[in-house]
This record gives structure tokens, sequence and C-alpha cells, in this order.
């Protein structure tokens, strides 16, 4: 936990909203998290710990902000919401295909980036299965296409537990955001009514 409080930052310019909160099933209210840097605004249960990442980081992808649960067995392993930056640059998929004489659109960038996506996961996580009846393109408030992708993985080494994501993966001008959802296969579905109105409420303001 004290590792946990030493990575917490607010920064200046994001503003969480106590007040503004709605009830869910009656049993947990939402606050709203905003960031004006990256013009992100989603709501988050009021119970649940978020920790802001250093603003310095040098890296293509970033994470922004991490939501967490409230655990009583602290040995347990947390699951995690996480809101990450991708910056495109000049590697962004709609400048290849800018050397063909098709037209291109949204839609071509995201599954280039999806199709990055699930590239990077399958070499990089042991045992990553790909669960496809799960994954499909979404619309997000303001009707942004996204693409959610539904995957399980192996986590360590020895007496290793099954981890299950969902990411949901959106571009908008020359960057990718990554919204990413993940926990044991045991309390996967626990959570997932929660992380979803999360999801459900994600907005992009610039």
């Amino acid at each position: 936990q004290q590792a946990l409080a030493q990575t917490k930052k607010r920064a200046d310019n994001t503003d969480t909203s106590p007040g503004d909160r709605t009830g869910e099933n009656n049993s947990e209210n939402f606050a709203t998290y905003k960031n004006s840097a990256f013009g992100i605004i989603i709501q988050y249960p009021f119970k649940w710990e978020k920790m802001e990442e250093d603003e310095d980081q040098d890296s293509s992808e970033r994470q922004v902000v991490k939501f967490i649960p409230p655990m009583k067995d602290h040995f347990a392993k947390y699951p995690s919401f996480i809101i990450s930056l991708h910056n495109m640059h000049h590697n962004n998929i709609k400048d290849f295909f800018r050397l063909f004489d098709k037209p291109t659109s949204d839609s071509i960038s995201l599954h280039g980036f999806v199709l990055s996506r699930l590239t990077t996961l399958s070499t990089k996580l042991s045992d990553f299965k790909f669960i496809k009846p799960e994954s499909h393109e979404i619309a997000l408030a303001g009707n942004s296409l996204a693409q959610k992708i539904v995957y399980t993985y192996r986590e360590g080494q020895e007496d290793a537990t099954m981890g299950k994501a969902m990411e949901v993966l959106m571009i908008k001008d020359d960057r990718a955001y990554i919204i990413s959802y993940h926990a044991n296969t045991s309390n996967y579905l626990h959570y997932l009514p929660t992380v979803q109105k999360m999801i459900d409420s994600f907005k992009l303001t610039k």
C-alpha cells in the first residue's frame, strides 16, 4: 500500500469531482475524473483508488491513470482499470495508406492499430489466447468508433495464475487510446458490470 501511495499524483490539470456521483444498483457511487491535458473524462467508483503517473514519462505509450478497487485481501492481485495513451507520430497507419490511390478512414487506422496491438500482446504475454466471440467493434460516448478485444494470459513463472483482460482501443487524430481492464479469471466477471459502466462513460473533449 505504501508503494502504491507513492505513485499517486494529482496533476494541476486533473480534476476529480466527488460531488458528481451516480448510483449503480443503489450500492456504489461514481465520481468524475477529468484530465484536461489529454482531454479525458470518465466516471469511476468513488471508493476505487486513483493513481496518476508522472507527466515526464518518455515513451511512445504512457499510462495516464489507473484505478483499482478496494480489496480485503491485500496479498491478492489487484484488478486494475487503466487508461493509456499511444502517440502515433509519423507511424500513423493512415500515412501508409496514403501511398495508394484509395480513400482512407478512421476505421482503417483503427484496424491497423488493433492488429499491431494483438501482435504485441501475443509476443509479450505467456499463453496468450484471443477470445474472438467477446471481441467486436463498439461505439463509445459521442459515437466514437472503438474496438474491444478480450484475451487470457498466464502471469508469472511458477504457479502462475491465469489472467483475463479486456481492452478498448480507439484513435483520434495522431493519438491512440487504450482502455484496459485486467483481473484474475476468478474475479473478472465480478467487476465487469462496473468496468462496463466506466467504459460507457469515457469521453474525449479534444
